[in-house]
């Protein structure tokens, strides 16, 4: 064990020293004065995953469905509950359209007919699901668009994944 001699230490030396040494308060002799700074940490801020952003209900999370179906899958119920409460809480939101929208692998009228359908249901699903948590249905609509408006190149798979997604357009509202 290392000697340990409290007097006259640096603030560096004094925490080695206690490092070394095992517990017991320091004190410090001198002149300088310790500042401490700050008070209590302020909460981080929540990443809010539901916004009112240029007429449009945000999400920042997606909506999951099981493949091929309308069926909307547990983990998105969090997200969904958010865009409920946001209009809810927001009586000037009049009315938004649930927009449903696919992918496109295989370019064929069949393969366009089947993913704009598939878009309709699953926007016609999360509609209902809103209307479930308290949503008025006088204040939702539903379109599904299918692979009418890719935001990127259904030729790859990043590409396909960020087309199919849901999305909730304020088609009526009154101003603040």
């Amino acid at each position: 064990m290392i000697p340990c001699k409290r007097k006259q230490l640096g603030g560096i030396a004094a925490l080695l020293m206690l490092v070394c040494c095992g517990g017991g308060p320091v004190k410090f002799r001198g002149k300088k004065t310790l500042k401490i700074v700050g008070g209590q940490h302020a909460a981080a801020p929540h990443n809010r995953r539901v916004e009112v952003v240029d007429g449009k209900i945000n999400i920042r999370e997606k909506i999951y469905f099981d493949s091929g179906k309308a069926v909307i899958k547990q983990e998105s119920y969090d997200v969904l509950n958010e865009v409920a409460q946001v209009m809810k809480d927001s009586p000037d939101i009049k009315r938004v359209r649930v927009d449903g929208h696919a992918s496109l692998e295989r370019d064929t009228p069949t393969a366009r007919a089947l993913n704009k359908r598939l878009s309709s249901r699953r926007a016609q699903a999360v509609a209902s699901y809103l209307q479930r948590q308290g949503v008025a249905a006088d204040r939702l609509e539903s379109k599904g668009y299918g692979a009418e408006v890719p935001l990127e190149s259904n030729d790859t798979a990043e590409g396909r994944e960020k087309n199919r997604r849901v999305e909730f357009t304020i088609v009526e509202q009154d101003s603040p």
